[in-house]
């Protein structure tokens, strides 16, 4: 993890500062929420991170992909869920014409958030998700 904000406007200024792939979000942020700010990164003015959403809030799903997330993580968080979104990340990042080579156990825990990237962690995939 490379930044954490406790708001809308902290994050903003986080992605001005620093070129980010990969953005996690929780939706009721105070002062600008998460589709607000998903917006804001859409139209191109913080360069082009991914966006996922965290919340708990399970009725904020079809917004969160009305602004093209990549995924939607419900709280609390299930390693198998973020697993699962990290080998998006990483497929998205890659593009597919880098699946056959690519390694879901090789680079995963790079993209898990926070305290999730310090848990034991075990792969068992084999190949690449469809």
């Amino acid at each position: 993890m490379v930044g954490e904000a406790q708001s809308g406007r902290e994050a903003l200024q986080l992605l001005a500062a620093l070129a980010y792939g990969v953005v996690f979000l929780d939706i009721e942020m105070p002062g600008l929420d998460g589709v607000s700010l998903a917006e804001r990164i859409a139209a191109g003015d913080y360069g082009s991170p991914l966006v996922v959403f965290v919340t708990a809030h399970d009725r904020h799903a079809v917004p969160a992909f009305d602004v093209e997330a990549v995924d939607y993580i419900p709280k609390p968080l299930d390693p198998r869920r973020v697993a699962a979104t990290t080998d998006r990340l990483l497929l998205r990042r890659q593009g597919t014409a880098a699946a056959g080579r690519w390694s879901p156990c090789s680079s995963r825990r790079a993209l898990l958030p926070g305290a999730m990237a310090r848990r034991p962690f075990r792969c068992r995939s084999t190949r690449s998700p469809t």
